[in-house]
């Protein structure tokens, strides 16, 4: 797994749920951690983003478009009422920084 998959299985909507996009940005720190020493840029970087990615995601659960894991639904839509959010809304969330870390 490497960002440019995560990116292209994010615009091609083949994320249902939230949690399925942050196991595999997880995936992509434990190679970083797994393949790159300890104290190389690499891993340095990895620790840095998945914290950063934690904080991001910590507060946001739940489908991650309309429609949910069918598919049938669009990723730019207006949201819900049964609490989905879409990849848009995820992204202003982050963007504004209203995920805040567990505990923190």
């Amino acid at each position: 797994m490497d960002l440019g998959s995560v990116e292209k299985k994010l615009k091609s909507g083949r994320y249902a749920a939230v949690s399925d996009f942050a196991a595999d940005l997880a995936l992509i720190w434990d190679n970083a951690h797994t393949f790159n020493a300890d104290g190389s840029d690499v891993h340095q970087m990895a620790t840095k983003l998945r914290k950063l990615s934690e904080v991001q995601l910590g507060g946001v659960h739940g489908p991650l478009r309309e429609g949910g894991a069918s598919g049938g639904g669009s990723a730019s839509g207006g949201g819900g009422a049964s609490g989905r959010m879409t990849a848009r809304q995820a992204a202003a969330a982050r963007a504004a920084g209203g995920a805040k870390a567990p505990g923190g």
